[in-house]
């Protein structure tokens, strides 16, 4: 298969949600499948999501196609997306005018790729599958007192719908991180389900150590709480509870910790000091790569994530999975994650301050120290995602050269 990948903020191991990609088309080469990307060069990256992603070498045997677009930080996201629309349609075109790719594999965000879509196909008779890491449009607004706001969101956001829906409804597929996800599209687009795919995003077990089928750790005095990724950033009330929960251990002569890998974020020393809690209830370690981060996390006894997200998965619960150790989710009982870690049997979902603070009694008191003892973790691995993205791929080919 000759397959070209619309990536426009790839990066090996960055935190921004190409790693699906990355690994993707690591795994497609791997296969012998001719893969191209086509992304964002490195000055672009920069100034689009940070410097800190970078740091990697390309997968081998990946042909990587880099384009340019002008800053635009200056301007309104609306104009700045039109502005990058316009370069990136110019390079593309370039691209394509001379090069042919049985199918063209689309992800994203950021957006704008999608708006070019419906052309790509109708110019080059290039078939298109759309890999929804986010719903964009779809999801809701952020609110707002402001009566003008709120119209111009609602102007902008009608015209992403039509142009979304126009990209959706001439795709030949579409692939989304979680069914939540996928009945949102089907029921917005009316498009069927038979054209809509879920694809985990799945642990990169590629960076990681072979773990043994339950892996035990014994509690010791102290009990250490680990958190990978932005913290207090999707939620920062529900990251404030699991604070108060620990300082309230802490100060019952309870030695417990929450132990960040992640971005610092000036809310969590601002809340601690303005609500007179412990210091020693955080211990904040700033960025680490994918694999030392995962290595310091299989130390930990607990780990914890908040998320808000009412159809979304995201990547995190993945990671922990494959570390096997009792999870901590501090979510809305009604969102789909809630749902999805039932199948677990030591990852609790909490929705208070006093919730987090029973289920961490519960796992230091029964000395609980995985996350379920009838352990499957290839079934969550990029690995199996990376082999069903192939089967779709084969088959939408397939299909495309018989019709």
């Amino acid at each position: 298969m000759k397959i070209l990948i619309v990536s426009p903020y790839y990066a090996p191991y960055s935190r921004v949600g190409s790693v699906r990609m990355v690994s993707l088309s690591r795994y497609l080469a791997e296969q012998g499948h001719a893969i191209t990307v086509f992304a964002l060069e490195r000055k672009s990256l920069e100034e689009e999501v940070g410097a800190d992603c970078l740091t990697t070498p390309d997968p081998p045997n990946v042909e990587i196609v880099r384009y340019s677009v002008p800053n635009g930080a200056h301007l309104h996201y609306v104009k700045r997306d039109r502005l990058h629309l316009k370069y990136f349609r110019k390079q593309i075109d370039q691209l394509l005018s001379y090069r042919h790719f049985d199918i063209l594999l689309v992800s994203c965000g950021p957006f704008y790729p999608l708006r070019y879509m419906k052309e790509i196909k109708k110019k080059y008779a290039i078939p298109y599958i759309v890999d929804y890491r986010d719903l964009d449009v779809l999801n809701a607004a952020p609110e707002t007192p402001s009566l003008l706001v709120k119209l111009k969101r609602r102007i902008v956001a009608i015209h992403k719908f039509i142009v979304e829906n126009q990209c959706a409804q001439n795709a030949a597929h579409i692939v989304v991180v979680c069914p939540g996800d996928g009945e949102k599209i089907r029921k917005s687009f009316h498009i069927p389900a038979s054209k809509i795919t879920t694809i985990f995003n799945g642990y990169d077990e590629t960076v990681l150590p072979e773990k043994k089928a339950v892996s035990t750790r014994p509690f010791g005095d102290s009990v250490h709480i680990g958190y990978f990724g932005k913290f207090m950033y999707c939620s920062p009330e529900r990251g404030a509870w699991l604070l108060e929960a620990i300082n309230s251990l802490r100060s019952q002569g309870i030695d417990v910790a929450l132990h960040h890998i992640g971005t610092p974020n000036p809310l969590i020393a601002n809340y601690i000091e303005k609500n007179e809690l412990d210091p020693k209830i955080y211990v904040g370690y700033g960025d680490m790569n994918y694999q030392k981060g995962m290595e310091m996390l299989e130390n930990m006894d607990i780990l914890a994530m908040e998320d808000v997200h009412p159809t979304g998965l995201g990547t995190k619960i993945f990671d922990y999975i494959y570390l096997n150790r009792p999870v901590i989710a501090i979510l809305p009982r009604g969102i789909y994650l809630a749902e999805f870690i039932q199948r677990f049997e030591n990852c609790y979902a909490c929705d208070s301050v006093q919730d987090i603070y029973n289920a961490i009694i519960n796992i230091r008191n029964n000395k609980i120290s995985v996350l379920s003892s009838n352990y499957q973790p290839h079934d969550y691995s990029r690995q199996l995602q990376n082999q069903r993205f192939t089967e779709l791929l084969a088959e939408v080919i397939n299909s495309a050269n018989a019709g």
